[in-house]
């Protein structure tokens, strides 16, 4: 990857408009790691649209613990666990929330005050 091009064309472009040509696994993961779950990619073959799924979720050997999500996320560590809990399973409401995470609802309503 050449990765000096990639970034003088996002110097120029919004990274949202951009789509990157990534057939291999390989340009993949290092296209995850390096710009975060979000970044566009096209020319993935059909077989690799689950396996590419769950790259950008993390679950996969290769970049587990490694995405970056899309904000950065300051606070206490029920702030940012829920935060993960509300991107991973989306419309999830406080109940919800407190019911999945095992957090007392006072600890609940406070991380979700720390994220607004």
């Amino acid at each position: 990857m050449k990765w000096d091009w990639v970034r003088s064309i996002l110097a120029d472009h919004p990274r949202e408009e951009l789509i990157f040509e990534a057939p291999g696994e390989a340009q993949q993961v290092a296209l995850l790691r390096e710009l975060g779950a979000d970044v566009n990619l096209g020319n993935v073959a059909l077989g690799s649209v689950a396996p590419l799924a769950s790259e950008r979720m993390g679950l996969r050997g290769e970049t587990f613990g490694t995405i970056r999500t899309s904000r950065t996320v300051r606070g206490p560590p029920a702030a940012k666990f829920l935060y993960f809990l509300l991107e991973s399973y989306r419309g999830l409401d406080q109940s919800q929330l407190a019911q999945m995470s095992r957090l007392p609802r006072r600890t609940v309503q406070s991380a979700l005050e720390s994220l607004r």
